[in-house]
């Protein structure tokens, strides 16, 4: 291993002073900078298969993959492309998606990930608010990032996967080095302090937030999120958009694990990839788990080589929690809970207690649970805000210091804006956002709770609760709820059904049926788009 990293087989926390503590991280074998850290550890295997395209069964080794990434690094140090240079992504899961990416870490530039369905007017405040010297894009995104970059007047590049005749291609470029060019490259020595990566933030209340981590905190994140030598095949569907595709490639590569590259989730098309090419490790969010278990999908496909299922993204529900574990009992199913401005991961569940936790914290980081009202640190299962401490949080928000500042307590805890607590073990529980409860009269709701509830009728497929406004109640909840196929569940089922933990959490909105609910490209539930929904609805009553 060029990287040696801890095994997170199993917890080592200690609770002092109403302060969760994980274990300390060893940055003791940490060999080298990031670039140079993936550089060698590509070199050291260069047979060993880094990726299998699904649909072709295309292989590309390390070597192969090492020889292309090289390629496009040199390219951009020719461009000019170095620290402090903002260098994006803007594709689906495809065989050719890594190769800018390493090269970006490869000459010391900064990762930016932005969706690869961005509207025209997202494009034209990034292009703007990031100014990146180059945009490496699939070809569905190229109309949208011209039209942005000829009404924003700038110069950022574009070049495309696969080929149009507007921009280079990716392949073209690759061709423009020699061999002996190749052969003579080594990675630049990045400086710990300066940027490697900016994710955004979901953006849920204005436009999303640039989130920045150094090149010293990727690898002491790597430390955190850990490794596993026995991942094998692996395969996930996050873009570069997101925190999760750095950390499971970052993974991936030091694990000298194998990833099947599968563009996008798809209930029958998942399932056939994984047992074709008899994935051990997958990455899927609670609602990509919930519609495996509505279906009878499960039962036609031989899933026995899965041997983990990561699950994130979003809180999973109990009963959808349990089922799936019934249903492919050979494998652990982990949940993993996690903000991109705390890193790759923040608690895992490497065990079975208990179903309903998240886990236990990473190496490296520190949580207490902060009295909404009081401010003071609260001990076992007793709820309140979530905060953090730790070596691999976030630098800032990328030109934004004041919600830098505003995102630290006064003694540097990081607010995640999550409601939750731990138990005596040191497991920990999320129970809702902040800012998503319900405040109906004087009590507050918590939506997942009632979602809960719903996902145990066998005639909802997928369900979410928000706020409807109401002139007295203040708000409401209200359902939007999709049916599971040939199902006649109705309203009055599903509001009486809700009022089993108490008429406070009767749905009073009540339910609206949908064809299927907003996502983004993770598959979470647009609920700032639900809430605007409910907003018009109460506006008609």
């Amino acid at each position: 291993m060029i990287v040696e990293l801890p095994n997170k087989s199993e917890p080592n926390i200690t609770i002092e002073n109403n302060v969760i503590k994980g274990a300390d991280a060893n940055y003791r074998n940490i060999d080298g900078d990031f670039g140079d850290a993936i550089f060698r550890t590509l070199k050291s295997k260069p047979d060993h298969v880094a990726q299998i395209e699904a649909e072709t069964g295309k292989k590309t080794t390390f070597g192969e993959l090492l020889d292309s990434s090289v390629r496009c690094a040199l390219w951009m140090k020719k461009q000019g492309i170095g620290p402090k240079d903002i260098v994006v992504y803007c594709t689906y899961p495809r065989p050719d998606t890594e190769v800018p990416v390493l090269a970006t870490f490869f000459v010391g530039a900064t990762y930016n990930g932005w969706s690869h369905q961005i509207a025209l007017k997202s494009a034209r405040y990034f292009l703007k608010f990031f100014e990146p010297k180059v945009i490496f894009a699939h070809g569905g995104a190229v109309d949208v990032l011209l039209e942005a970059i000829r009404l924003e007047g700038v110069q950022t590049r574009v070049i495309v996967y696969g080929r149009d005749p507007r921009c280079q291609s990716l392949q073209d470029i690759l061709l423009e080095s020699t061999s002996e060019e190749v052969a003579a490259f080594a990675p630049r020595p990045a400086d710990p302090a300066d940027t490697a990566i900016i994710v955004l933030s979901s953006g849920s209340t204005g436009n999303p937030k640039g989130i920045q981590h150094s090149y010293g905190n990727v690898m002491r994140m790597i430390v955190t999120f850990g490794y596993d030598p026995l991942d094998g095949v692996v395969m996930w569907y996050s873009t570069p958009l997101w925190i999760t595709y750095f950390g499971f490639l970052c993974r991936q590569l030091f694990s000298y694990g194998t990833r099947i590259i599968h563009s996008s989730f798809h209930l029958e098309e998942t399932c056939a990839v994984i047992e074709k090419y008899k994935v051990e490790v997958v990455f899927l969010t609670p609602t990509q788990i919930t519609l495996l278990c509505k279906s009878d999908i499960l039962q036609k496909y031989d899933l026995k080589s899965l041997k983990r299922v990561l699950v994130g993204g979003s809180k999973m529900h109990e009963g959808i929690f349990a089922e799936f574990k019934s249903r492919i009992p050979q494998a652990k199913v982990l949940q993993v809970f996690g903000m991109s401005e705390i890193g790759c991961g923040t608690a895992q569940l490497k065990s079975s207690r208990n179903s309903s936790s998240v886990g236990y914290l990473m190496d490296g980081l520190q949580m207490k649970v902060k009295d909404l009202q009081s401010g003071e640190s609260l001990g076992p299962n007793k709820s309140g805000e979530i905060c953090f401490k730790g070596t691999s949080l976030m630098t800032g928000y990328y030109k934004n210091p004041e919600a830098t500042k505003d995102a630290f307590d006064e003694d540097g805890w990081f607010l995640t804006g999550d409601i939750g607590y731990y138990d005596e073990n040191g497991e920990v529980y999320i129970v809702e956002r902040i800012k998503e409860m319900i405040k109906c009269r004087n009590y507050a709701i918590s939506p997942s709770d009632i979602e809960q509830l719903l996902h145990t009728h066998p005639g909802v497929m997928e369900a979410a609760v928000v706020p409807m406004p109401h002139e007295i109640d203040i708000e409401r909840p209200i359902a939007f709820v999709i049916k599971a196929p040939g199902s006649n569940v109705t309203e009055e089922e599903l509001v009486t059904l809700s009022a089993i933990n108490g008429e406070n959490e009767k749905l009073t909105g009540g339910v609206i049926f949908l064809e299927k609910l907003p996502k983004t490209d993770t598959g979470k539930i647009m609920r700032p788009y639900l809430k605007e929904k409910a907003k018009a609805l109460a506006g008609n009553n």
